[in-house]
């Protein structure tokens, strides 16, 4: 991967393209090299002493490992260090040139067909796309670059603004949209409302089942509506709306709407209930997720040129069914369940993100070898090993068992 500096991305006019001012050579800023050499010197410090004390007071297997652990690291930050000194982005007038600390590669002029910009959560990246499918040249912003490095660029196509482009193209004169040009941006304008209305609903539901999920069946009915809702506005736009969230569209987006609804059903189901065999909502969640998906790419012609942009909505469509048959299997059950005991024979946790609290416990009537069980918080810290916590077995009203772990009363 190549560094740019923020500078990389001024909007300001560029004068016209002069070869005499090539060969031109670009390292990373000053702040920037100090970060990494910086960053490269405290991992390769901290990785030699905490292997020297490894070294003290193991030996054997765990020891061998240590050391590989440690070496790797120790290897990264001197890698960091070499790349910071080496590295370095050479433009002539016809190619660019990027040199690493093993290898360099020429990329020429008319060999690449344009350029896009990757958005990240810190800096943005230039993407330079070569012909012939070639391996695609990035940049991140933390190269200090000039006026030449921009005029350079220049006269390399914008692949973003094509895109963007032929999208309003598309909008400006699609008579399904609207009779004139101002009926269509007027129909553009409203669309864009109602998304924003949207995102703003599936974020307020998505914090309501997450943090505080009451009435639950209310929380559990809005999060299953929201992306039905979404997918009937999807169907009778006409193309008005995109599913995918791409920002060179100017359309308004629903996938927020999309994605964040079904993955609150799942994670309430794994967190509020457990069911005997998952194998059983697999059939039934991948039916719901392709038949929504169909219903949702249907009208948008962006993704229909790029099949491959659907796999991202199937899966989440699909995670969205995994919730929707769950949480319908178990609160559209009226039986009387089954009720077991089991014995607690230890318990632990584990930590990431977040914290999931497990119970050890011992066979009852679904789990006849037993086995670990997420629990609630409470009922972790409820519970000690030798007492019995009690197991509800439903059958499920869509013939799918389910069950919950709680104290014994």
């Amino acid at each position: 991967m190549v560094f740019l500096s923020n500078s990389s991305h001024s909007r300001h006019h560029t004068p016209n393209f002069d070869p005499s001012q090539y060969p031109r050579t670009y390292r990373p800023s000053p702040g920037w090299r100090v970060f990494f050499i910086t960053t490269g010197a405290i991992v390769v410090g901290i990785s030699l002493l905490a292997g020297v004390d490894f070294a003290r007071t193991s030996s054997g297997q765990s020891l061998a490992t240590a050391l590989v652990c440690f070496s790797g690291l120790c290897s990264l930050g001197i890698y960091t260090i070499l790349w910071t000194v080496r590295f370095r982005v050479v433009l002539y007038p016809d190619s660019i040139e990027i040199q690493d600390v093993l290898s360099s590669r020429v990329l020429r002029r008319t060999d690449i067909v344009g350029r896009r910009v990757l958005p990240t959560r810190y800096v943005s990246t230039l993407l330079l796309v070569p012909s012939q499918g070639g391996k695609k040249l990035k940049i991140s912003e933390v190269l200090q670059t000039d006026s030449a490095f921009q005029v350079w660029l220049a006269a390399i196509p914008d692949l973003d603004l094509k895109d963007r482009r032929n999208v309003e193209a598309r909008i400006e004169t699609d008579p399904e949209l609207g009779l004139t040009p101002g009926d269509r941006a007027f129909r553009l304008q409203k669309a864009k409302k109602v998304s924003k209305v949207m995102n703003v609903v599936s974020l307020a539901a998505v914090f309501w089942g997450l943090w505080y999920p009451r009435p639950y069946q209310l929380v559990i009915a809005v999060l299953a509506v929201l992306p039905l809702v979404a997918i009937f506005l999807t169907s009778i736009s006409k193309g008005i709306y995109q599913v995918e969230g791409r920002r060179n569209d100017p359309r308004p987006t629903l996938a927020l709407v999309f994605i964040c609804p079904g993955l609150i059903l799942a994670l309430r189901f794994f967190q509020d209930l457990q069911l005997v065999r998952w194998t059983q909502i697999l059939a039934p969640s991948i039916v719901i997720g392709a038949v929504l998906t169909f219903l949702a790419v249907r009208s948008d012609f962006a993704v229909q040129k790029r099949p491959w942009a659907i796999a991202p909505t199937l899966l989440f469509l699909v995670v969205y069914g995994c919730g929707v048959v769950t949480q319908a299997n178990a609160l559209l059950d009226r039986s009387q369940p089954q009720l077991f005991e089991a014995n607690v024979l230890a318990k632990h946790f584990s930590t990431g993100r977040s914290t999931t609290w497990y119970l050890t416990t011992g066979p009852w009537g679904a789990k006849q070898n037993g086995g670990d069980i997420s629990v609630s918080r409470s009922l972790y810290y409820a519970s000690a090993p030798g007492q019995t916590v009690c197991f509800r077995l439903f059958p499920g009203a869509l013939t799918i068992p389910w069950y919950f772990v709680s104290a014994c009363r």
